[in-house]
């Protein structure tokens, strides 16, 4: 009987190559992964324990949610703002199966102005790209409208979470900043009684804009 042997011969170059090939890959893994958590722009502080996030906080997991659809939209970061002069409100609204979208009043001494923008993503998933934004002038008297609906729901001693959620449904989200100030309010799907001062406020921001 005839036995073939075969004979396995060690290539320097071939291995060597393969070692080049995945530590090439180990440094692009970390290269990205660094770039990841570097690119990270939380909108809102974030709460060290995430179980039970506080006044003015969102656990990790919300933020990056909430936040990644903020910067879809090319928001500003209202919490990182140092003006003293300036006073911002925005309403974000984040619907499970619609596109995600934002009205800003912004007062910036004598000029008052309110932005809507859009995106064609869907607020439970992905967070799409900016599809429509308009920026519109706005009456002292409409300012002043707003300020007595903050005012009707105690915005800045508002808790800014409440113990209601769900599956599916809508995030109403409005923040403020005013005097170097920081406050921020979310609520899932609020009730529509027509009683609810935070509805009638989130409502406010559609209507002003819509009335131009």
């Amino acid at each position: 009987m005839f036995i073939e042997k075969t004979q396995n011969y060690f290539h320097p170059e071939s291995f060597l190559l393969l070692l080049l090939s995945m530590k090439f890959q180990y440094l692009l893994t970390l290269t990205i992964i660094g770039f990841m958590s570097c690119s990270t722009q939380y909108y809102f502080p974030i709460s060290s324990k995430d179980a039970d996030p506080g006044e003015n906080q969102l656990d990790t997991f919300k933020n990056e949610w909430y936040s990644k659809h903020l910067t879809a939209l090319q928001e500003p970061i209202l919490k990182d703002i140092q003006k003293a002069n300036i006073e911002i409100y925005r309403y974000t609204n984040l619907g499970t199966w619609s596109n995600p979208y934002s009205y800003r009043v912004e007062k910036d001494g004598k000029n008052i102005s309110i932005t809507k923008k859009r995106t064609n993503g869907q607020g439970g998933y992905h967070s799409g790209h900016l599809v429509e934004e308009e920026t519109k002038a706005i009456t002292n008297t409409e300012r002043n409208t707003l300020q007595e609906k903050l005012n009707e729901t105690v915005f800045w001693q508002m808790p800014t979470h409440e113990q209601s959620f769900g599956l599916d449904g809508e995030e109403w989200i409005v923040e403020g900043y005013k005097d170097k100030q920081y406050h921020f309010v979310t609520r899932w799907t609020p009730n529509y009684d027509g009683t609810n001062p935070y509805v009638e406020l989130c409502e406010f921001f559609v209507r002003i804009f819509d009335k131009k």
